[in-house]
């Protein structure tokens, strides 16, 4: 413990605090040290896990996407121009699509909203 420097002096040269009020000061000085080490550490931790969470979502999205084209291509090619297929499929890749925009809230609409 240096607290070389630390001791103020009254005018007449007689130190201002005592030891152990030197002592506290250090001791606050060193606490308050590792404090902002340990909140620095906190803000770490939280930007490292929003970049995770991120990054997930965006492949689970993507994934997802690509999933719904290979459908609407499926469909495209099934009705072969039948208008009737065409809105069924239409409307079984609108449920696809929605299950997928759940599954991406529940897993990521709490970490990143």
């Amino acid at each position: 413990m240096n607290t070389q420097g630390m001791e103020p002096f009254l005018d007449d040269g007689e130190p201002a605090l005592t030891q152990r009020d030197i002592r506290r000061v250090v001791h606050r000085r060193d606490r308050t040290v590792i404090d902002i080490y340990t909140r620095q550490l906190e803000i770490d931790k939280v930007v490292e896990f929003d970049r995770q969470d991120t990054e997930g979502n965006g492949e689970a999205l993507a994934f997802a996407f690509a999933q719904e084209v290979a459908f609407l291509n499926h469909i495209r090619h099934e009705a072969d121009g039948d208008r009737a297929v065409l809105e069924l499929g239409a409307r079984k890749l609108n449920k696809f699509s929605e299950n997928n925009n759940r599954r991406s809230d529940r897993r990521f609409g709490r970490l990143l909203g």
